[in-house]
């Protein structure tokens, strides 16, 4: 792919995940019902812990690790994936599923980003899995890049392997 189609798609899963935000946000928030019973719920519900981890902290330990811990995070991962993306663009056999998977892993934490710092209330969440925990559209995006980017380098082992041998 193109380093513009790559752009368009992040930018697109961002805009449809705040587009969605905001629509649920404006017209939805007091709304609940089933989508796939008995695992799925619709369930508008603001996380104002930001992430699972902070959750589990904060139940288990009463730590909070705060809204500017999670910025900061968000911008150090996206530095820290951004540049073996690039290295590992320019050094394996790419295809449409490794730029694939890298589109929804930049677009997951560039709209975590979004949210954690736009959001006033946390980051609005809106599917219930029950009765684990509330989620939305970012974080499947973030789930399906690591599954993508797993299938992809199950099918390239041994270009992986050569190349992790050149380097040795």
């Amino acid at each position: 792919m193109n380093t513009k189609k790559i752009i368009f798609g992040i930018l697109f899963l961002i805009l449809l995940d705040q587009i969605i935000k905001v629509t649920i946000n404006a017209y939805f928030l007091d709304t609940r019902f089933t989508i796939i019973n008995p695992f799925f719920e619709f369930e508008p519900t603001f996380n104002n812990k930001y992430s699972y981890l902070n959750s589990l902290l904060h139940k288990k330990f009463d730590i909070d690790l705060g809204i500017w811990f999670h910025i900061v995070i968000n911008i150090v991962i996206l530095i820290l994936v951004f540049f073996p993306y690039r290295y590992l663009r320019k050094n394996l056999n790419r295809s449409k599923l490794f730029d694939i998977s890298f589109i929804f892993c930049f677009s997951g934490i560039i709209a975590a980003f979004i949210s954690t710092s736009i959001w006033n209330k946390g980051c609005l969440d809106y599917i219930y899995l029950k009765p684990l925990f509330v989620f939305d559209l970012k974080d499947l995006y973030l789930n399906c890049s690591i599954i993508l980017f797993l299938i992809y380098f199950h099918k390239n082992r041994t270009i992986i392997k050569t190349l992790d041998e050149k380097r040795s």
